[in-house]
């Protein structure tokens, strides 16, 4: 019978442990869909100020510098990498600190790190990163976070020359199911040429916001709004992250959730073979006690 107890007590678990992992689906689900539209509703509104920036940068002069655009010899970058807070979903984390040590190994120059998360803060010392700030213990909403404070650092290095890249990496939301690592370069910031080869941020410029007459100087408004930009840049990856963090939990433990059915179902199949068996054996004991008397 000590088989049988033994059994029971691992039904008994396994039923917890359901109850558990079903819960923290459920949680993560709720939690996923107002990330999500955060998500999605930052998209929006990076598009928009990538738009207004782009009507700055095409009334621009020829030639126009910023100390932001300044590109240089990369000898040393400052990386930022979002991870979650706790872990129990699936490789989530893992994948975000795998593909930051790729990168920094592969970059051959000497490299600091910015970490959100506590889970990249433990990747950092088990990894023996040159870490130089870690934002953890945070809401679950990334609006309240300390970005600002963070966007001000980065562009303060960046200024001073003593990074002369500045790279995201961070886990873009795309569906449900699929969820893509992103290593995204933050400064310096970027042109690219239109069809007309005249420079322009990554965004595409609407037609209206081309006649949209810039005061006090289209340089003076390009100035204030490209760190402006960058930050939204910032709050933007840490709303993918958490929403790419709660559609991971929820499809680990969904994952646990099945199967834990599945193993429900074969401890009961064993349970109930066991208690045959043992039926069986007492019989028996019963039987050969009844012909021994008889004898």
């Amino acid at each position: 019978m000590s088989g049988l107890k033994a059994i029971r007590r691992r039904l008994s678990s396994v039923k917890n442990t359901k109850q558990i992992t079903r819960a923290m689906k459920l949680v993560s689900a709720a939690k996923l869909k107002r990330a999500q539209e955060a998500a999605v509703g930052g998209r929006k509104f990076s598009v928009k100020m990538a738009e207004v920036l782009n009507s700055a940068i095409s009334q621009l002069p020829e030639n126009v510098s910023h100390p932001l655009t300044e590109v240089r010899p990369v000898k040393r970058k400052a990386y930022v990498v979002f991870s979650g807070e706790r872990g129990l979903c699936g490789g989530y984390n893992t994948n975000i600190a795998k593909a930051a040590q790729n990168s920094h190994l592969a970059s051959g120059t000497e490299n600091v790190f910015f970490v959100v998360g506590k889970r990249a803060e433990s990747a950092a010392n088990r990894l023996s990163w040159d870490l130089k700030k870690a934002y953890t213990g945070f809401s679950e909403n990334p609006a309240t976070w300390p970005l600002n404070e963070l966007g001000s650092q980065l562009v303060s290095l960046y200024e001073n020359k003593e990074v002369d890249e500045v790279v995201m990496i961070y886990t873009k939301f795309i569906t449900t199911m699929n969820l893509e690592v992103t290593e995204e370069r933050l400064l310096p910031f970027s042109f690219a040429k239109s069809a007309s080869g005249q420079e322009t941020s990554e965004a595409v410029v609407d037609a209206s916001l081309k006649k949209i007459k810039v005061e006090p100087s289209a340089e003076e408004v390009f100035s204030s709004l490209l760190p402006v930009v960058l930050k939204t840049k910032l709050f933007q990856s840490a709303f993918e992250a958490k929403a790419c963090e709660h559609a991971a939990r929820m499809t680990a433990m969904d994952s646990a959730t099945r199967n834990a059915d599945e193993l429900t179902e074969k401890l009961l199949l064993f349970y109930n073979r066991a208690r045959q068996r043992a039926i069986t054996a007492e019989l028996l004991d019963i039987l050969g006690g009844a012909e021994a008397q008889k004898s």
